[in-house]
């Protein structure tokens, strides 16, 4: 089963950003990130549990220590994305070919 971008949000209270993957009444996450509310009333991504292997390993977490699985806005996807790979997601597409003009689609 393939990994999709998922907000888990625990019995705990903790919301998390990461890949998610359900194995039965399990579920695996991997570049787990938590989310972090600021004073500007915006969300800041913030590695979860930075003193552990799960950065290189994933998590596995019993399905009833889940309140809900949701999908998140596609920014905030975007987000997590470039802050696991360091990469810079462009906002239109790309169009064109190596050597022609660049063109984008609006």
């Amino acid at each position: 089963m393939e990994s999709e971008t998922k907000i888990v949000r625990l019995n705990s209270g903790e919301e998390l950003i990461a890949k998610v993957t359900k194995n039965g009444d399990m579920i695996r996450m991997e570049d787990v990130l938590v989310l972090v509310p600021t004073s500007q009333r915006a969300i800041a991504l913030a590695p979860w549990l930075p003193y552990t292997t799960i950065k290189d390993d994933g998590i596995e977490i019993p399905l009833d220590r889940v309140m809900f699985i949701v999908t998140p806005h596609v920014d905030l996807a975007k987000e997590h994305t470039s802050a696991i790979s360091g990469l810079v997601i462009p906002d239109k597409e790309v169009v064109g070919a190596i050597g022609q003009s660049i063109l984008t689609e609006d």
